[in-house]
């Protein structure tokens, strides 16, 4: 959202400058830096984008659902769309075992994983196929926190399916890849188009962040 209104304004300060011999460079630079900023969204957006529709088949007894947030004790909007998703997936393979990534935040009464357990209970799936991972804080922690339980659960494991939301899952196998997984992916619808498209430009950030320094 931040990086949409600072290319408004980037647009708005190109169209407004007066022409001077000064502020003619300064209008260069400044198109430049749009024009530049523009690309790399659009460089970044390319993989997250063809990786939002995926649904793929289970390939290991394993899927792990990465949390959000948590009002109180009742699942956000886009957390309730990733309940929703996981339900769907333990539906369809009944052997499979989730296990339930997130801990718990500032205005959040429970985790995040502990939401996600009492609302796939109350959608009938059986507790015994729910494992909590409670601690993590971010997309990192999701993964590494729940390789180590599943390093616990089945030795030598790598082969698992990730649920999150359809902007997010690009982004989150490029991690789950770097910390050993071999990843599937199953997405979760986002149904409000602002917030979808406010997650695609901050995971485009969040990809440049991740191809650069990891």
């Amino acid at each position: 959202t931040l990086l949409g209104i600072a290319f408004i304004i980037g647009a708005y300060l190109l169209l407004s400058i007066k022409q001077t011999a000064l502020t003619s460079v300064l209008k260069k630079i400044l198109t430049s830096v749009v024009i530049l900023g523009f690309l790399l969204i659009v460089i970044a957006e390319i993989p997250v984008l063809s990786n939002m529709k995926k649904q793929e088949k289970a390939e290991s007894d394993y899927v792990i659902v990465l949390g959000a947030g948590v009002h109180g004790t009742r699942p956000s909007r886009i957390l309730n769309q990733r309940i929703t998703a996981a339900y769907n997936f333990l539906s369809t393979y009944p052997e499979t075992k989730a296990i339930l990534s997130g801990g718990q935040g500032k205005g959040e009464n429970i985790s995040e994983a502990l939401c996600m357990k009492n609302e796939l209970m109350k959608k009938g799936i059986d507790e015994s196929r729910l494992i909590i991972e409670d601690r993590s804080t971010s997309t990192e922690e999701n993964l590494e926190f729940s390789k180590k339980i599943l390093n616990q659960l089945s030795p030598n494991t790598t082969k698992v399916t990730i649920i999150s939301s359809d902007t997010h899952l690009y982004r989150a196998s490029v991690i789950a890849r770097d910390i050993g997984f071999e990843p599937k992916v199953y997405y979760a619808y986002t149904d409000f188009h602002f917030l979808r498209l406010s997650n695609a430009l901050r995971e485009a950030v969040a990809v440049w962040v991740e191809w650069i320094f990891k």
